[in-house]
């Protein structure tokens, strides 16, 4: 059955948007803080581009939600591969930072409360996970000494959600949680801004996929082109993990070099689960991520952008943290004169531990993607 969504525009098509579509595209472009200004001469005239032609099989074969599509890129795993390396060199400087600040504070309030010293907390961990029955052990292990731990943290004068939170600002320190490249400049004069043809701004979307990288996952990923998305990470010991769900929308925008921004709208509902027994970092969140490829998704990957819906650490002890939002996220990326563009919306679950042993990083998150739209600012 032929989608009807699939039929060709010509240039004539977009000479025959409406004022009112020109006006909101202007005004998306406004609200994605489009820089410049946006009344050059074409702009005057409020009409867009001519559009470049796509034949009926161009258009078909972009449009076929094929298991290519399906499958991450080469580009697309790069970009996962350098979300992963940020990841853990986020908790590299958390450690770091609890092993100078955290840790030795800790200790001495466990010999003046409780006679205990993080060496004897770790040495019962070890032996708690050599049991037959390792979980059990570590709750045992935690009911007995959780009250010593707590405290200990409150002589300090603190609490272990505060203690948490100094580690994950510290992890983050001057880094960008996103793996995505910096934002290029906008040109300072544009020539207009215009939506071009969306495929698919509202659900149903056009496909749905999943992916997962690292090394432990308790449930796969599931997303659906009405744009619901259940991803959830989990992560045992040491290592990262990611797991998520995408939904994809397609557009043929305005002929000529210049920076498209796609903008989407999510419902998110997002949970995070730490534990750690030993003086450790484990951490743990969910984002939602833009990529835009030209050429549609198998062509060429622009870039992408990661927005985090909640991140949570910990330096010891226990923490369930729960979120529910409607987020609004959007990506700004220069390209050249395009035919056919392609989003990917994600929404993504990730963990990170350093810890060996003892430690247990979850996120979930259930969302559904609301929104898909396109506007391009000729330079």
């Amino acid at each position: 059955m032929t989608n009807p969504k699939s039929s060709v525009f010509s240039s004539r098509t977009f000479t025959a948007l409406s004022g009112r579509t020109l006006a909101l595209a202007l005004a998306a472009c406004g609200l994605a803080a489009c820089a410049g200004d946006a009344t050059g001469e074409q702009g005057d005239r409020g009409e867009p581009g001519e559009a470049a032609e796509l034949s009926p099989d161009q258009l078909a074969a972009l449009r076929t939600p094929s298991a290519a599509a399906v499958t991450p890129s080469a580009a697309e795993v790069a970009d996962q591969a350098a979300f992963a390396a940020e990841l853990t060199a986020q908790a590299q400087r958390g450690q770091a930072y609890l092993d100078e600040k955290i840790v030795p504070k800790l200790d001495l309030a466990l010999r003046e409360t409780a006679g205990l010293t993080y060496a004897q907390l770790q040495a019962e961990v070890v032996a708690a996970l050599a049991t037959d029955d390792p979980q059990a052990a570590v709750a045992a292990f935690f009911a007995h000494r959780g009250p010593a731990i707590e405290t200990a943290t409150a002589h300090l004068g603190t609490t272990s959600a505060a203690l948490g939170e100094e580690v994950r600002l510290a992890a983050k320190g001057d880094h960008p949680t996103s793996a995505a490249p910096k934002q290029p400049a906008q040109p300072q004069r544009l020539g207009g801004c215009f939506t071009g043809h969306e495929f698919e701004p509202f659900p149903p979307f056009f496909q749905a996929g999943n992916w997962f990288a690292g090394v432990n996952s308790q449930v796969l990923p599931t997303a659906s082109v009405n744009g619901v998305i259940h991803s959830e990470a989990y992560l045992v010991v040491g290592g990262t993990t990611q797991v998520g769900g995408w939904v994809r929308a397609d557009n043929i925008p305005p002929a000529g070099a210049g920076t498209t921004i796609v903008s989407t709208s999510v419902f998110v509902s997002a949970f995070t689960e730490l534990s750690i027994w030993v003086p450790s970092y484990a951490g743990s969140g969910v984002g939602v991520n833009i990529q835009l490829f030209d050429g549609g998704p198998n062509g060429t990957f622009l870039g992408s952008c990661h927005l985090p819906v909640m991140d949570a650490a910990i330096p010891v002890g226990y923490q369930k943290l729960n979120r529910s939002v409607v987020l609004n996220h959007s990506c700004s990326l220069h390209h050249a004169s395009s035919s056919f563009l392609t989003a990917k919306v994600y929404v993504d679950t990730y963990g990170t531990s350093l810890a060996p042993f003892g430690s247990v990083a979850r996120a979930v998150a259930d969302a559904q993607v609301q929104t898909i739209r396109y506007v391009t600012c000729l330079d």
